[in-house]
């Protein structure tokens, strides 16, 4: 049965299911993610990378060196306007879209840096930005609620 071409398809069909029936308790977060992990790896979709896409992309990270050269403190939020500074660079290069994995939930120290990466998101015009998903299990029921960017940003962004 392994060597079936359908095999894939089983095991994602099992875990679709034990995703979706445990989503009604504590532990249906970690099987739905390791369902998303499997169709990802099985997808029937090629796997190479698109060597163009591949020239166009870039990943930026905020990274440990990034945080000390910038002079960010620790279990602070970094300085805004430096995102800010980031996507105008960006638009000035041309960037089709960019994408931030950094949840801009409230507002800031600084309500100048918050009105310079509104002013930035807005002038890229291609900036997407990202929510939370936060499950609860209490009492016996199940809950989801999505923390969304503050208003102002998602105005601003393209999604």
């Amino acid at each position: 049965m392994r060597n079936s071409p359908r095999f894939p398809l089983y095991i994602f069909l099992l875990l679709f299911s034990l995703g979706f029936l445990s989503r009604l308790g504590p532990f249906g977060e970690s099987i739905f993610n390791l369902e998303f992990d499997f169709s990802a790896i099985f997808s029937p979709i090629n796997k190479e990378p698109d060597p163009e896409f591949m020239d166009k992309a870039t990943l930026i990270y905020l990274d440990e060196a990034s945080h000390q050269e910038l002079n960010q403190p620790d279990n602070v939020t970094w300085d805004r306007s430096l995102h800010a500074k980031l996507i105008d660079k960006l638009t000035e290069a041309g960037a089709a879209l960019v994408y931030f994995d950094i949840l801009f939930a409230q507002d800031s120290d600084d309500p100048i840096a918050d009105q310079a990466l509104e002013d930035a998101i807005r002038r890229n015009g291609n900036v997407i930005l990202i929510a939370q998903l936060t499950n609860a299990w209490s009492g016996g029921v199940f809950s989801e609620q999505a923390i969304l960017p503050l208003s102002r940003f998602r105005q601003a962004a393209a999604g």
